[in-house]
């Protein structure tokens, strides 16, 4: 919605000068908890590209500009916390204070009437469940993807023939204990 986009936008002209604050708090309260702070293994100069990555990403979501692109960066930034090992409650909960901060400092800051400001308050909680949404994917992905390797590690070591086949009866894949066993490849 077009008007959701100028009202995120709308929010970022208020939030942008309140920036390094925001992202102070932030890694602040990410390298209070161990579970992050492990994380973090380059100590301070690695502090300081994170909060360069997330003010560019901050940046990104006042500017409004959902495009293909915009989603599959967003896609990336949840498969760089899959990588690196956090879980993805973290990354939900680190959202949860991004808001919490964006929302306090539009309330304090807002000049317009108290219905717009509900509404671009509404127009960033979309925005950011959106980025939640496509982070979450990345985290789905890696599920998926760690289930598929499971399930080609059990079916390819059974000792026992293991066939899957098409709807049309004809053959998708052969373990190796069937193609020792019939004398088939897949």
């Amino acid at each position: 919605d077009n008007r959701d986009a100028d009202r995120v936008r709308s929010a970022g002209a208020i939030v942008l000068p309140h920036l390094d604050l925001l992202i102070d708090d932030f890694y602040d309260a990410i390298l209070q908890q161990e579970h992050t702070r492990e994380r973090i293994t380059g100590g301070d100069a690695q502090v300081q590209r994170l909060k360069g990555t997330l003010e560019r990403w901050l940046r990104e979501l006042l500017a409004a500009e959902y495009d293909p692109d915009y989603v599959a960066r967003r896609w990336l930034v949840g498969w760089r916390h899959v990588e690196i090992g956090l879980r993805q409650a973290y990354v939900n909960a680190a959202v949860s204070r991004l808001r919490s901060g964006l929302l306090d400092i539009v309330h304090a800051n807002f000049t317009g009437s108290e219905d717009e400001r509900f509404a671009v308050q509404a127009a960033l909680h979309r925005a950011l469940d959106l980025d939640l949404a496509i982070i979450q994917d990345a985290y789905e992905a890696e599920k998926h993807l760690r289930s598929e390797a499971a399930f080609r590690s059990l079916v390819e070591s059974a000792d026992c023939a293991i066939i899957i086949l098409r709807a049309d009866h004809s053959i998708v894949y052969v373990n190796p204990f069937a193609e020792k066993l019939t004398g088939r490849m897949s």
